[in-house]
């Protein structure tokens, strides 16, 4: 697997790995940014205040309005952290409760997560060049059905909601690890080079992925520990 990702990386031309490799430490940084988000509200509940719910739209609206120029890239990057550092704060009461309740939860679904986008990343690189573009009309329709379910279930609760926006959802998201990562790499081919806005949309890709793996597993664990406390009865 290594040996056939590192022969299609080579096949790339050096503006495509160098817009490649630049995403990926911006992703990562991203993701370190989350993770002082988290490490903030754990030490600070500034989770439960008002104000990531406030600075995550703000954020949001200036990474993607913000003049697209070489000259203002750095400007972006450093929006983009502050954007993930908001959402690691806002994420902060769910990551608090997990911990509360089980550690190994909290990093099962992080390595979970972790083995998730690189494997389908990678294929994404490794694949042909645009095998994977296809799924970008049936992801936008499935990811409408969810926020269609999203509003009903405002209107009318419905339990099966959740279980759609879970596994529906990953699976949705999962897609768009392909979608995007090769949707990157054509744009790159084509002389596109936003670094900030391809690391946004695989840094959303991760998130949601994280956000879903977690609840499942919260979910499953709750589940055994009604079944424990049943058979002790």
């Amino acid at each position: 697997m290594a040996l056939t990702t590192s022969q299609n990386l080579s096949k790339f031309p050096p503006s495509v790995r160098s817009h490649l490799t630049q995403v990926y430490w911006t992703l990562l940084f991203s993701v370190l940014s989350m993770s002082a988000g988290l490490s903030l509200h754990l030490y600070t509940s500034i989770g439960y205040t008002i104000f990531p719910q406030l600075l995550v739209p703000l954020f949001i609206l200036l990474t993607t309005f913000y003049p697209r120029k070489s000259e203002t890239e750095k400007t972006r990057k450093y929006l983009l952290y502050c954007l993930c550092t908001s959402i690691g704060c806002e994420l902060g009461p769910l990551i608090e409760v997990t911990l509360e309740t089980d550690p190994f939860i909290l990093l099962t679904a992080v390595s979970g997560t972790g083995v998730v986008f690189l494997c389908f990343t990678g294929a994404a690189i490794v694949a042909e060049r645009k095998s994977y573009l296809f799924l970008g009309g049936f992801l936008s329709s499935m990811l409408s059905v969810l926020v269609w379910f999203s509003l009903l279930s405002f209107l009318v609760p419905v339990k099966v909601e959740q279980y759609v926006q879970l596994y529906v959802g990953l699976l949705v998201f999962t897609g768009y690890v392909l979608y995007d990562t090769q949707l990157m790499i054509e744009k790159a081919y084509h002389g596109s080079s936003d670094v900030v806005t391809d690391a946004v949309m695989l840094f959303y890709d991760c998130v949601a992925i994280f956000v879903r793996i977690l609840v499942v597993l919260m979910k499953n664990f709750r589940k055994q520990e009604e079944k424990e406390k049943r058979r002790k009865k």
